[in-house]
């Protein structure tokens, strides 16, 4: 699992952004995204794999219960044998809540608060001039010229979706000379450094 991976059924509206860390002994830590249907047991159909005969191959799962004041993700045993260790009690179920830790067999669980994801920003609008973001250089040819508001040394490129890109001619110390190639997602430009060497 990548870490923090997205696994099992889609989170609730509403539902609190968790996160699981897992951690077996001798291996580096997994983060998981708490939703629906998170599985815990012996056998690889699992997300949380814990390979001992004392893990049933199906032992414990995540499901959300909604409340009145929102819901909560509740992990449980699947059978009644079943149980999970919560602060050195054996329980069936436990709430899932930032800084709830458990066991199940030698795997151990902490409930993280999942980072919070914030509104995208503005996209980048790419076919105005770089320096003064005027949109006159949305007429200019392909190639390099100059911006008609500012005077800055520009060249324009169409990029794979044919969309207009405006490029500054020179970036930091290196002046762009000419386009070598361009691809699906990018352009390949010859530029030189600034003393004559060229990249």
């Amino acid at each position: 699992m990548s870490s923090p991976a997205s696994s099992g059924s889609k989170t609730p509206p509403g539902a609190p952004r968790l996160l699981l860390r897992f951690s077996l002994p001798g291996l580096p830590p997994e983060e998981v995204y708490v939703a629906r249907k998170l599985t815990i047991g012996r056998t690889p159909d699992n997300v949380f794999v814990i390979p001992e005969e004392a893990v049933d191959r199906h032992h414990a799962m995540v499901e959300y219960r909604p409340g009145e004041s929102g819901g909560e993700f509740v992990v449980a045993c699947l059978h009644p044998e079943g149980y999970l260790e919560l602060e050195g009690q054996r329980v069936r179920e436990v709430v899932l809540r930032p800084g709830v830790r458990f066991r199940v067999g030698s795997g151990q669980f902490e409930c993280l608060a999942a980072p919070e994801v914030g509104p995208k920003g503005p996209e980048r609008n790419w076919s105005i001039c770089p320096g003064c973001g005027s949109p006159d250089c949305r007429r200019l040819p392909t190639g390099w010229s100059r911006c008609p508001a500012c005077g800055l040394q520009v060249v324009a490129l169409q990029d794979s979706l044919n969309r207009r890109v405006v490029l500054p001619a020179k970036v930091g110390p290196c002046r762009l000379l000419r386009l070598i190639g361009q691809g699906g997602m990018a352009w390949v430009l010859e530029a030189a450094l600034e003393g004559g060497r060229s990249r």
